[in-house]
């Protein structure tokens, strides 16, 4: 068995895969490594990595180097896909990791990712197995605490909630512009790759995946720990 581990600024989310299939999966708060460490005895482990954005929690990556062969992904781990970015040290970790997951679900083909968290990342890999690159931009939760923190008279609004095209409150105006707007934006965006790109497939992951995916053409596929399966994907690829 192997395990991967997707260490976030609130949350680690871990998988435990058996013959390339994911066996189990967990998310823990960054602080509980009591819980964590429990919950990864349970497995046989063979191998593991580690991807982090922060500092990640050294009683874990200490309990993983202890009884398996552990990897933490980095600038110097090889890859199943060829990076094209033109400044890769300053290209963020789960963009890369993502390419990956891209690459190994869809072989030879062209994959557009949208990565719906903090930010709003789109990021494509064609079908020669190259990263290029993609955009950011300001993610849900992002664009509503601009609102209110860029204009104070405007409430803080939280996504939950009546988002109808004309909002008939400040609440629902707010919810309108925000939720329907990413969502125009998103599928402006696709429409735009599909241009160049027609065969292109798309994917959406990332913490606003549920909020956003209905609102959204039926042929933008919701992959839920997508992070996941492109660091095992890496982790498999090493010699």
């Amino acid at each position: 068995m192997d395990l991967v581990v997707d260490v976030g600024n609130t949350a680690v989310k871990l998988a435990v895969y058996q013959n390339a299939v994911p066996i189990a999966q967990a998310s823990f708060p960054v602080v509980s490594d009591r819980e964590m460490t429990a919950w990864i005895g349970q497995f046989d482990l063979r191998r593991s990595m580690l991807v982090s954005v922060i500092s990640p929690p050294e009683n874990l990556v200490e309990y993983m180097r202890s009884f398996t062969d552990f990897h933490v992904f980095d600038d110097k781990t090889p890859l199943p896909v060829n990076n094209a970015y033109s400044t890769p040290a300053t290209l963020g970790k789960d963009r890369l990791v993502n390419a990956c997951a891209a690459a190994s679900l869809y072989p030879q083909q062209d994959v557009l990712i949208i990565d719906a968290g903090t930010c709003l990342k789109f990021d494509l890999v064609t079908s020669d197995g190259r990263y290029h690159g993609g955009s950011i931009a300001p993610g849900l939760v992002m664009r509503f605490e601009a609102l209110h923190y860029y204009c104070p008279a405007l409430p803080r609004v939280e996504p939950e909630g009546e988002s109808p095209l004309v909002g008939n409150s400040t609440f629902t105006s707010i919810r309108s512009g925000v939720l329907n707007g990413i969502a125009a934006e998103i599928s402006g965006m696709v429409m735009r790759y599909r241009a160049e790109y027609p065969c292109v497939h798309v994917v959406l992951t990332g913490g606003d995946t549920d909020t956003l995916v209905n609102r959204l053409q039926k042929d933008i596929f919701a992959v839920p720990g997508l992070t996941l399966h492109g660091l095992h994907a890496i982790l498999s690829n090493l010699p």
